[in-house]
C-alpha cells in the first residue's frame, strides 16, 4: 500500500482514519483498509483522485457524501472485497486529497457532471469499463449524474440518502438558504466558557 501522496508527504493511518471525521479501528496489521492499494491517478483537466482499491470480480466504486472521503466506507469496503467484488473508493473532486481545482464564475469544474466524468475516466483507467455505482448524500448526486450520462458504463446504481436534485433545488429560496445557515453554521453547543470556569454550561455558539 502506497502511504505517500503526489507531494511525498508521509501519511499514517491516524491520518486516514481521521480524514472521514471520526477515528476507525485499524486492521489487524495497522492499516485503514488493509488490503486495498493507494493511488492518485490523473483523470484529466490537471485533476488527481486519491483512490483505494482492491479485491477481484464485477466492479463497484462507492462515492462517498459532503464533508467527507472514501474513509466513510470503511467499514463497508472490505466487506464487499471479502464477498468477491473489485471495489473503488475515491475521494471526489475538491474533498480529501482529491485535486481541488481553481473554481469560476459558473462553478463548471465542480458540477455533478465533472465529478462523474473524473469517476468514469478513473474507472477506465482502472481497467472496468462497466461497474456498479453507489452513492451517498451529494455523492448520490455524482452517482446519478454518472448513470444518466454513461448508460453503457453503468450496470447498476444504488443511491444512499439521496434526494430528488431537481425538486430540491426548486425549493430552495432566501429563506431556506438563512435557516440552513443558521442551523449549519449556529449550532449551539454547550459547554463551560474558556476564562470563566465558574459559568459551566453556558451557550456557546460556533
Amino acid at each position: 500500500m502506497s502511504r505517500s501522496s503526489p507531494h511525498g508527504a508521509p501519511r499514517s493511518p491516524i491520518f486516514a482514519a481521521a480524514s472521514c471525521g471520526y477515528l476507525v479501528r485499524v486492521g489487524q496489521n495497522g492499516l485503514v483498509f488493509e488490503g486495498f492499494d493507494e493511488t492518485w491517478p490523473a483523470v484529466g483537466g490537471g485533476v488527481r483522485l486519491h483512490e483505494r482499491s482492491g479485491g477481484v470480480g464485477p466492479a463497484v466504486v462507492l462515492l462517498h457524501g459532503h464533508r467527507r472521503t472514501q474513509a466513510t466506507w470503511y467499514r463497508v469496503a472490505p466487506l464487499l472485497l471479502t464477498a468477491g467484488y473489485t471495489v473503488v473508493c475515491p475521494d471526489l473532486r475538491g474533498y480529501g486529497q482529491s485535486s481541488k481545482p481553481a473554481t469560476k464564475p459558473d462553478h463548471g469544474k465542480y458540477t455533478k457532471r465533472a465529478m462523474a466524468g473524473d469517476i468514469l475516466a478513473l474507472m477506465r483507467q482502472l481497467g472496468h469499463e462497466r461497474f456498479a455505482v453507489v452513492g451517498h448524500d451529494r455523492g448520490s448526486c455524482v452517482a446519478t449524474r454518472l448513470a444518466l450520462d454513461a448508460p453503457a458504463a453503468v450496470t447498476h446504481l444504488a443511491v444512499l440518502d439521496g434526494v430528488p436534485i431537481g425538486e430540491a433545488l426548486a425549493r430552495t429560496d432566501a429563506r431556506f438558504a438563512r435557516s440552513l445557515v443558521a442551523v449549519v453554521l449556529l449550532r449551539p453547543t454547550r459547554q463551560a466558557r474558556a476564562g470563566d470556569p465558574g459559568r459551566p454550561g453556558c451557550l456557546v455558539w460556533r
